[in-house]
């Protein structure tokens, strides 16, 4: 599979950054921005968190203390998952599973590392670490900050950019050869930016969170 450079946007500034510089780019923006939208009520206690699959795919969000895991389930679901509403879990590494009406504030903090898992026949497995906490204001349960932008994958056959992939064998194809491929032409499933494409029936992320970023 050939991919693009591992690059993707800040939210914040709409800058292009790599991804092995994003967490500190994201340090001095975070500040930046809470300089500019400071409030006078009572800051609250944030965590910024990674979640990824592999190198390819990566996003940064931030969650109030008192949000709770599902706030990040279902924006999981949103941006990277859902296709048939399966079921998922979060492990803390160390500490067990957690029911998702748990507030982070009494399971994360600084360092700590955790999986998630959605459908339990066809998964998908995404890895996720606590980067920093720090106070702050913030308006919503959840925030995204940055997110990897959309690696251009190249055409099992020829080598042209890809526009689909097939749901049986993974190969990758463009609009002519996915014409000739030998598989069913219902399995193939659009490249979408997420680590569930290819998979079951996944077609893309939900409209409203497109709309957000």
């Amino acid at each position: 599979m050939a991919l693009s450079k591992n690059v993707g946007t800040c939210f914040l500034c709409h800058k292009i950054i790599s991804n092995i510089k994003i967490a500190r780019h994201l340090n001095d923006c975070v500040k930046k921005d809470a300089e500019i939208n400071s409030k006078e009520n009572k800051p609250t206690k944030i965590f910024r968190i990674k979640i990824f699959s592999n190198k390819t795919f990566w996003l940064y969000v931030e969650m109030p203390s008192d949000a709770s895991l599902q706030y990040l389930d279902d924006f999981l679901r949103a941006i990277w998952l859902e296709c048939c509403g399966h079921l998922s879990e979060f492990n803390v590494l160390g500490s067990g599973r957690y029911s998702k009406n748990e507030t982070i504030e009494h399971i994360f903090k600084k360092g700590i590392a955790f999986s998630y898992e959605y459908d339990f026949g066809s998964t998908t497995l995404l890895q996720g670490e606590i980067i920093d906490c720090y106070y702050g204001h913030l308006d919503k349960k959840i925030r995204l900050l940055a997110r990897n932008n959309m690696p251009v994958l190249k055409c099992t056959t020829c080598s042209s950019r890809s526009k689909y992939i097939c749901s049986s064998c993974y190969r990758l194809c463009c609009s002519q050869c996915c014409q000739q491929h030998k598989c069913a032409k219902e399995g193939m499933l659009p490249i979408v930016n997420s680590p569930r494409m290819g998979i079951c029936k996944y077609m893309g992320e939900l409209e409203e969170t497109r709309e957000t970023n």
